[in-house]
């Protein structure tokens, strides 16, 4: 083949080459301009510090706030419990128990009633940081809260009564009732620090898909000590959803604003020392909430044996299986019922 004729089949082949090259570029970036765009990075997820349910990271970092709710049969039913995140129940004087509950990520509308404190009660608000509201106190209470430095909202006296109300279709002092955002409201007006410091304590550890195993629990029973027998609790559960039931009684024990019966995914059965306190004219007692002791879980149809420890009245209470492990509850409210040493809950 003649030079020239060589050298002009290069030149065509190059030029092939090329076309082909920038045919295929264009095709590639024709593809490109037909893709959809990547989906957006999927936002963080912020947890309930109390529940393991989902919310916003502004409410992660507020402060509980712990209220005192009556459970005298006059005060029944209350308002407010089927909102808490977390639900104490534990012996008070004169054959009553008495209800903290704690808010942490929810405007509860309408919370009471609203009753006194008592010195033990203070253990568990420290150990939450919370703010604690009352109304009234024991002589106890009354020295450790200014003792202690806990932020409280004595709706008796030191808050302003815009930030509370009474109802007139109960009597005093069953009919003293609140909300969150009065609370907050209050707490404010008393210059109280209302986010946490550092980072949101953690009670317990959470698993949506949990599936424990213990000893059958599907209806539970917790007799109180002679001269609370009309405080009997039981839980009865429901395997459709997953929620105990609670009756006092034998009776459905429900909301007020709702009517509806409460309902819980987890409860903790918590034995503690407890006992009068000598010569007091009205029958106080004293609830040892420092210490280490047992206790049971109960979730999902099933009782686990537990341990607590507590190292002092500021310090968690940390809840551990048999093994040692951090108990895991699902995700929702949980009711701690604090009982004596002696309580012999039936659980079948």
């Amino acid at each position: 083949m003649p030079r020239f004729s060589r050298r002009f089949a290069w030149y065509l082949i190059a030029i092939f080459a090329v076309s082909v090259a920038l045919g295929g570029a264009a095709a590639y970036r024709l593809r490109l301009a037909r893709r959809p765009p990547p989906p957006p990075p999927e936002p963080p997820k912020f947890y309930s510090p109390l529940t393991g349910e989902l919310t916003t990271e502004d409410l992660t970092k507020h402060r509980p706030v712990a209220v005192m709710i009556d459970n005298h049969p006059d005060a029944r039913p209350q308002s407010g419990l089927d909102q808490a995140s977390l639900v104490y129940e534990v012996l008070a004087e004169g054959g009553i128990t008495r209800y903290m509950a704690v808010y942490l990520d929810k405007a509860v509308p309408e919370v009471g009633p609203v009753r006194s404190a008592r010195d033990y009660f203070l253990d568990l608000a420290m150990e939450l940081d919370a703010i604690y509201v009352h109304c009234g106190q024991s002589p106890e209470a009354e020295v450790q809260i200014p003792k202690l430095g806990i932020n409280d909202l004595n709706l008796e006296f030191s808050v302003p009564f815009s930030y509370s109300w009474r109802t007139t279709d109960r009597r005093a002092p069953h009919n003293l009732y609140t909300s969150y955002d009065k609370l907050i409201g209050a707490a404010a007006e008393k210059k109280y620090r209302t986010v946490i410091n550092g980072e949101p304590r953690q009670l317990f550890k959470r698993d949506a898909a949990l599936a424990p195993s213990g000893a059958p629990a599907t209806e539970v029973t917790i007799p109180y000590p002679k001269g609370y027998e009309g405080y009997v609790v039981s839980w009865k559960y429901d395997t459709a959803t997953g929620l105990y039931s609670r009756f006092v009684k034998g009776q459905p024990y429900l909301d007020k604003p709702s009517g509806k019966q409460l309902v819980t995914p987890n409860i903790i059965v918590q034995y503690v020392r407890s006992e009068a306190i000598p010569k007091d004219p009205k029958l106080r007692i004293n609830v040892y909430f420092v210490g280490e002791g047992r206790a049971q879980l109960i979730v999902k149809g099933v009782a686990i044996e537990a341990t607590w420890k507590k190292a002092s009245r500021e310090a968690p209470t940390v809840f551990t299986d048999s093994q040692g492990n951090p108990l895991v509850l699902v995700p929702g409210q949980t009711w701690i019922e604090v009982v004596p040493l002696e309580t012999k809950v039936d659980t079948k």
